[in-house]
């Protein structure tokens, strides 16, 4: 969307000069013209000098430079007017563009707002029905594996309880991926403590949290979309950047903003001549636009990549604390 505003911003500044040059070269063709008839009694003053010219005849000089100026005149009104046509249909388009932006910009924030009451839907589902259904069944198991007296039986029932148990412990991990409750019970600092080393074992990848004030200043409606784009960074470091260690870090930027950081020692790239930032990135950025934030890319091939969450921070702890009492 930058490039493509950049882009008619270009385009609208050519369009606009090209209309006043050509306004320009109306308006001298018309001076000059209007020069012309004006200085006819000069010419007429100056007709006996140059009658001993006899091969110029100053009635044919006259008329051809009145039809020369004429034809100047036209051809640059209308080249004006043909530039003034393209400059109001450019304002027009851009101002559409303009509204389509913006349309495109509420409908992303409903997705987002979508998204995580999905997130939060399917996890309780998961909680509440799947898993206890599994535990129910893995109960029945148990018992019928203690009531056979055939051994085959007891081992097959044995078997489908540790398929069973399995399936609760892959409910949970769905649970936690989709909506953790360290997040919503504990905070956001609890749960990328919590997240961090899960990450580390499914993806090998040394990570540290570097604890402090400022992830306490992050408020409550923030932590969901810092938790999310957090999580999604490091897996891009493992998945892309070929990272073997990074840090998670947060810092206050004066009083009222706070800057997340996720650095990682991989092999980075040139985000200029990369062409796409690709969907996980574009949703980062969507989700914090949602939160009044943004994401910002710091890297260098062969220099790692630097990706920051700015946000806005409560002013101090108390403001936090009414602000969690007025969202209960």
């Amino acid at each position: 969307m930058r490039r493509a505003a950049s882009a008619a911003e270009a385009l609208r500044k050519l369009t606009g000069a090209r209309a006043r040059r050509d306004g320009l070269l109306a308006g001298a063709a018309v001076a000059c013209g209007a020069l012309l008839f004006t200085s006819f009694d000069v010419f007429e003053r100056v007709s006996p000098a140059l009658l001993r010219f006899e091969s110029i005849q100053l009635d044919d000089l006259l008329l051809t430079s009145f039809l020369a100026v004429g034809a100047a005149s036209w051809f640059a009104l209308r080249r004006w007017q043909e530039s003034a046509r393209q400059l109001a249909a450019l304002r027009r388009s851009e101002h559409e563009n303009a509204r389509y932006v913006q349309r495109l910009e509420e409908l992303s924030a409903q997705l987002v707002q979508t998204e995580q009451r999905e997130r939060e839907r399917l996890a309780e589902a998961l909680h509440d029905e799947v898993s206890q259904t599994l535990y129910a069944c893995r109960l029945e198991l148990d018992a019928l594996t203690a009531l056979s007296s055939q051994p085959a039986a007891r081992r097959r029932a044995a078997a489908a309880s540790a398929l069973v148990s399995h399936a609760m412990d892959q409910a949970r991990r769905l649970t936690a991926d989709l909506s953790p409750p360290i997040l919503h019970d504990l905070g956001l600092p609890a749960a990328i403590e919590w997240l961090l080393p899960r990450l580390e074992a499914r993806h090998g990848l040394a990570l540290r949290f570097d604890a402090g004030p400022a992830w306490a200043r992050i408020p409550r409606r923030c932590q969901a979309a810092v938790f999310q784009s957090v999580q999604e960074l490091v897996v891009n470091a493992c998945k892309h950047a070929g990272a073997r260690s990074a840090v998670v870090s947060a810092e206050l930027d004066g009083q009222l903003t706070v800057r997340v950081e996720v650095r990682d020692d991989g092999h980075g790239f040139d985000r200029a001549r990369s062409g796409s930032d690709g969907f996980g990135l574009f949703s980062i950025e969507r989700r914090m636009a949602h939160v009044h934030g943004r994401l910002d890319i710091r890297s260098q091939p062969g220099c790692g990549t630097t990706a920051t969450l700015t946000l806005p921070a409560f002013a101090d702890d108390a403001d936090q604390d009414d602000h969690a009492g007025l969202a209960s």
